[in-house]
């Protein structure tokens, strides 16, 4: 009996690290792919250039 516990166990085990994993690499992806990509150059607003002339 001792052996189909813990066959049972590595089962569930096995099934949630790999539940895991898949959650981990959907989030990455997601993440990756959701932020549009940015300018290199940055744009400022006018009014921090009207307090940096004064």
């Amino acid at each position: 009996m001792a052996v189909s516990q813990t066959t049972r166990w590595r089962l569930i085990c096995g099934t949630l690290g790999v539940i895991c994993l898949l959650l981990m690499a959907t989030l990455g992806f997601l993440l990756k792919f959701s932020h549009p990509k940015t300018d290199s150059e940055p744009t400022s607003s006018p009014g921090l250039d009207i307090e940096l002339q004064e």
